[in-house]
């Protein structure tokens, strides 16, 4: 009853704030639509070059400090692969970190940091289509940390896939099945689509985060799969995780299993055997493998273990052989179905980096209490020491909200609003 009570007192306290942030938000809006009327959204539009080729990127960027290394990296690669990049910032960059972007962009835009990382996209976007004919359209942000292992391959991937017109690196079950909008692809049949140019022609900025997931990520999947009819070609993908670490050794997957996040389980050897053997899966080998792992075996557990292995023909060998199989093959359905609760990126990130060398790891999994900072170690072994380092710092430098923010914003985070 206590239960109850202190719910519906949360219900009541919480629904006049959802309510009033709702508007607030609405506030700010009105308030930035009207002074992108009066004043130009566009703060600085700088052409360093003439584009060359027909693969264009537009990379959204809100570095507060020096460029990050991960960045830069990326540059390198998108400039090898011979990929014209439009760079939108949403924050003023200084002369220092443009001197270190402009040897690998054609065009720099600075504008005013409204409407998120879909209203950078828009500006980038515009441009880009109003000025030149692409036939590859690629949109990328730095919300992710990108790897120098595999990076070639997901460029590669993002840009010469002639075969498909819609990519998207990773895709997200929350809300509604869609695209992952920090890394996505578009062909030359879906850049010339009218309902996609319209689409982002249209689209109104806001601040919300609620309204931008909708209207942004979902709003554009929802457009080119339901409206349009292209079907997405997600480069990391359960099935090609499935296939892999169906290959991969029994340690391999127990490793993978100690490196999920910390919702996934708290002790989750223990809880795949258990719920196996309610499941009556593989009860005799979970039965054998007690003995096996126990302490102080009298001559009665003794003598059951051998008859049991007797009637089974079986040896020491195979038993355990068959106790790993099955208990390998329950971790990876355990894990691939784990990433079906919501964002793949951020509750697969770990296993897709180790099995299918995917290069790009959310910069939010402390902010977003995905992973607590201590468990981020097991990212290291996948990356040089000065990446882990740089991505350390990002990963932990805004803090744990439940600890370190305070106030409105805490609150914001907590309603989902930021």
């Amino acid at each position: 009853m206590l239960t109850y009570i202190k719910k519906i007192i949360n219900y009541c306290l919480l629904v006049p704030v959802r309510v009033f942030y709702r508007f607030y938000f609405y506030y700010k809006d009105v308030k930035n639509f009207i002074s992108t009327v009066f004043f130009e959204e566009v703060l600085s539009d700088k052409i360093i070059e003439n584009s060359i080729g027909d693969k264009f990127c537009v990379l959204l960027l809100y570095q507060k400090y020096d460029i990050q290394s991960n960045i830069l990296n990326l540059l390198r690669v998108l400039k090898e692969k011979n990929i014209n990049v439009l760079i939108v910032s949403n924050l003023k960059i200084n002369k220092d970190n443009a001197r270190l972007l402009e040897p690998y962009s054609y065009r720099i835009i600075e504008r005013k940091n409204y409407g998120r990382d879909f209203g950078g996209y828009r500006c980038g976007i515009l441009k880009v289509l109003n000025d030149n004919k692409p036939k590859r359209l690629i949109i990328l942000n730095d919300s992710i940390f990108y790897q120098t292992r595999g990076l070639d391959n997901f460029v590669a991937e993002m840009s010469e896939n002639i075969d498909e017109e819609f990519i998207a690196a990773t895709e997200n079950f929350e809300f509604d099945h869609h695209g992952g909008s920090f890394a996505l692809s578009f062909g030359k049949n879906l850049i010339n689509d009218k309902r996609f140019v319209s689409y982002w022609r249209n689209y109104r900025n806001s601040e919300f985060r609620p309204k931008v997931i909708k209207k942004g990520e979902l709003g554009l999947s929802s457009l080119i799969i339901n409206k349009i009819g292209i079907k997405p070609y997600i480069i990391y993908n359960i099935k090609s995780l499935q296939i892999s670490m169906k290959s991969a050794a029994f340690n391999e997957i127990n490793t993978s299993v100690k490196s999920m996040p910390s919702s996934f389980y708290t002790n989750p050897n223990k809880e795949l055997y258990v719920e196996n053997l309610l499941n009556n899966k593989i009860s005799k080998s979970i039965f054998i493998e007690n003995f096996f792992n126990s302490q102080n075996e009298d001559s009665n557990d003794l003598f059951i273990k051998n008859e049991i292995m007797k009637n089974e023909g079986l040896d020491n060998k195979s038993i355990l052989d068959l106790i790993s199989l099955d208990t390998k093959n329950a971790m990876i359905e355990k894990i691939t179905g784990f990433g079906f609760k919501g964002s793949q990126i951020h509750l697969l990130g770990y296993v897709f980096s180790q099995y299918l060398r995917c290069p790009i790891v959310k910069n939010d999994l402390v902010v977003r209490l995905v992973y607590r900072p201590e468990e981020l170690l097991c990212f290291k072994n996948m990356m040089t020491d000065s990446e882990y380092e740089e991505f350390m710092f990002i990963q932990v430098s805004r803090g744990n909200p439940l600890i370190h923010w305070k106030g409105k914003k805490k609150l914001l985070m907590l309603l989902g609003h930021i």
